[in-house]
């Protein structure tokens, strides 16, 4: 009985056991188990832009600027690259901004470049943006060439230097501005040519070019000519003689002039004979000393400001030697500046109250109003030379020194221009010579007024 009891015990629980199996381990439920393993992701492509196209002139420099997003991480990688075009310098290539060096072109091209990114899971896209170089046009340019100076009667010529390489495709028109008018030779090429007129005193003439191209493109250009007159075709009115009154044979020199062997010597005519009285100036000349305030003086008086030429008609500006502004020692570069013309080099002398140079000079003794005027100017190298007297060689200076002290052994300047450019005439008080001189070089300048204002 025990052991019946115990089988059917046995079978119960055998019965159980296999419900329990059949049931899906006794849960209740006819649903499968649920998986616990996580499921990997996709990784998202990031997404790049490498901008709009863009433009930039030639030689310049253009920056580039990409943006890029990654929805699931961050971009670890930049690299720009150049795809089309003239090859060309990336400044800083792996940055999301970079800039590049265009090329100098003759005409427009088109340059491309390409941005690549990469994640962080190491996907990699593109994009790409087209520049455009375009070429800078320089605006039609012209300068006119020339000496800027000419001797009256000389031929000078005037040449229009332009900054186009294709000068087959210019037109050129010359005419003239002012000044006495002369004939424009050649007047619608590159070089035009005149003949300086006759002139009287410095003058000016002024020139006009007008260059245009192919494209309507015009341009236009001024230069003023300075026109000189010949000295010695310029002699007016009355002048002084040599200041020789003796004669000379092989062997001797101031010798009286009265016998016949010495007939035609200089010494033997002109007004230094006809006019002969050291009593105001050796032989014949004839001087008068000038006060400050522009009243005659005796022959006697003991200071003076001017000295009238009373052969001329020139009154004269006499040197000092106190420091001043018109002190003997100070020097002087040739310049000029009327009305707006501006020609030598300006203030290169040594001096003091001016700038150092001719036309400042004057400037300043005009505004002191020398012995009561305002028209002082540079003399011609005649007018200057009318004060050398060939007898005499007081302290190594051939002038009349009792009228004109302090006057130095040197070269002094005159406001006659030389033929060649940046030249003029000088002359020499201690032997009497003229000479051509730059006009950068530091003179002495004695001024003048002339006749005209008395």
């Amino acid at each position: 009985m025990k052991y019946t009891i115990n089988k059917i015990k046995l079978l119960i629980k055998t019965a159980l056991l296999f419900s329990l199996f059949s049931c899906g381990g006794g849960g209740g439920s006819s649903e499968p188990e649920e998986d616990t393993q996580p499921v990997k992701s996709v990784n998202q492509f990031p997404v790049v832009d490498a901008g709009s196209d863009v433009h930039g002139y030639e030689s310049s420099i253009l920056t580039l600027n990409a943006s890029a997003s990654d929805q699931d991480g961050f971009i670890s990688h930049y690299q720009w690259r150049q795809t089309e075009g003239v090859s060309v310098n990336i400044i800083d290539p792996q940055s999301p901004m970079a800039s590049i060096e265009l090329p100098s072109v003759d005409e427009q091209q088109v340059l491309t470049f390409e941005i690549t990114v990469t994640d962080n899971e190491k996907a990699i896209v593109s994009d790409s943006v087209n520049v455009v170089v375009i070429p800078v046009i320089e605006p039609l340019t012209v300068e006119i060439i020339s000496k800027g100076s000419v001797i009256e009667g000389g031929e000078i010529s005037l040449q229009a230097k332009i900054n186009s390489a294709d000068e087959q495709q210019l037109t050129f028109l010359w005419q003239q501005l002012s000044g006495e008018t002369v004939e424009l030779v050649n007047a619608t090429e590159q070089v035009m040519t005149f003949t300086a007129p006759s002139v009287t005193q410095l003058s000016h003439l002024t020139f006009q070019v007008n260059v245009s191209d192919n494209n309507n493109n015009q341009t236009l250009a001024d230069v003023s000519i300075a026109v000189t007159n010949i000295p010695e075709l310029n002699i007016t009115g009355l002048s002084n003689d040599t200041g020789i009154d003796t004669c000379s044979d092989e062997s001797s020199t101031e010798l009286d002039c009265s016998n016949e062997v010495f007939a035609g010597q200089d010494g033997t005519h002109g007004r230094d004979i006809s006019h002969h009285d050291n009593s105001n100036g050796h032989a014949g000349f004839d001087f008068t000393k000038i006060s400050a305030d522009g009243s005659e003086l005796s022959t006697d008086a003991n200071e003076w400001s001017c000295v009238r030429d009373n052969v001329t008609g020139f009154i004269w500006e006499v040197k000092t030697v106190d420091g001043g502004l018109q002190d003997n020692q100070h020097t002087y570069s040739w310049f000029e500046n009327d009305q707006g013309f501006e020609n030598g080099q300006p203030n290169l002398g040594v001096c003091s109250g001016s700038d150092c140079d001719t036309s400042s000079y004057v400037q300043a003794i005009n505004q002191q109003g020398l012995c009561g005027a305002n028209d002082w100017q540079v003399p011609t190298i005649r007018q200057l030379h009318g004060l050398i007297d060939y007898s005499r060689n007081q302290f190594g200076v051939a002038t009349s020194f009792e009228y004109f002290p302090n006057t130095l052994a040197s070269e002094y300047w005159s406001s006659t221009l030389f033929s060649t450019p940046l030249w003029g005439w000088s002359l020499n008080f201690y032997d009497a010579t003229m000479k051509q001189t730059l006009q950068q070089a530091p003179k002495n300048l004695r001024l003048i007024r002339s006749r005209s204002s008395n």
